[in-house]
């Protein structure tokens, strides 16, 4: 839940700020802004509450045999799979779930910055064509262990 206020907090931040009349919102970017906002949320009020964000490093220690992707279909010494609970009610919930979030915010992302390109070049760009190459290379980058990526810049 809290994940989803600073999430939402962000993209008011982000979207709202620059149409505000004020110089200083023209001067320092809304992206910017969000961000302090969202290190600001979680150690003012979620921390304040009990709770925390979890972070990369609560999911996956990072050491030096961790360093390079693994593919799920090897095992190694330093990874080992489990891929049991895949297959069940829950394990399907939560990738369909992480799946759609991953999804939408990623397509937001980098839609707005395929437009603050566009607005650079002066030439249209393809929306759904971005959005498809990103998704099938986020597929194979999660088939080979990899980490999924999107376009996004800070402006």
């Amino acid at each position: 839940m809290w994940m989803l206020i600073i999430c939402f907090t962000a993209m008011i931040i982000m979207e709202c700020l620059p149409k505000l009349p004020f110089k200083i919102f023209k001067v320092i970017p809304s992206s910017l802004l969000a961000i302090i906002s969202a290190i600001v949320l979680e150690f003012a009020v979620v921390r304040n509450f009990g709770s925390r964000t979890a972070t990369i490093r609560d999911v996956s220690e990072f050491t030096l045999d961790t360093a390079f992707p693994i593919p799920f279909f090897i095992s190694t010494e330093a990874v080992s799979y489990d891929l049991s609970s895949i297959l069940t009610a829950n394990g399907i919930s939560k990738i369909v779930i992480q799946g759609i979030f991953l999804c939408l915010v990623g397509s937001i992302e980098s839609l707005m910055t395929a437009e603050v390109v566009e607005s650079f070049t002066k030439e249209p760009g393809d929306g759904n064509r971005t959005v498809l190459a990103m998704g099938g290379a986020n597929i194979l980058s999660g088939f080979l262990g990899g980490m999924g990526g999107n376009a996004m810049i800070g402006l």
